[in-house]
């Protein structure tokens, strides 16, 4: 029984030489021991509808779904080494304010002293 995947290991975007600095900063401040606290965020939505599945090679995948996404939910949350320091979870979209909020309210408070926060540039 075979079963097709397809993935893809890299993103069209990415800057190698960006990436190598980046590493490079980042064994800096370990070797320094300044802690790094990575934060992210992402979404999820209620009911959300499943656009691709898995079959065994050959063979049709069939389901169905409802295009009407209902509630968002997005998690905002911080990371230090392998300990989750904060993370909350908001009911719609995330802007600026909302997220400027989660910095000064729940970031913040539970900060490491010195410490680098790591975000993503994804736009």
């Amino acid at each position: 029984m075979k079963i097709s995947r397809k993935k893809t290991f890299f993103h069209p975007k990415a800057d190698e030489e960006a990436r190598r600095l980046f590493k490079k900063k980042i064994n800096v401040y370990e070797l320094m021991g300044i802690p790094l606290i990575y934060i992210d965020e992402s979404n999820f939505i209620e009911n959300m509808p499943r656009t691709f599945g898995h079959t065994l090679e050959g063979a049709r995948c069939f389901g169905k779904h409802d295009w009407t996404a209902k509630q968002r939910t997005h998690v905002v949350g911080a990371l230090a080494g392998d300990r989750l320091l904060t993370a909350v979870l908001f009911d719609g979209g995330i802007n600026t304010d909302v997220f400027e909020a989660w910095i000064q309210q729940g970031l913040l408070p539970v900060l490491l002293n010195g410490a680098v926060v790591v975000m993503d540039n994804d736009s």
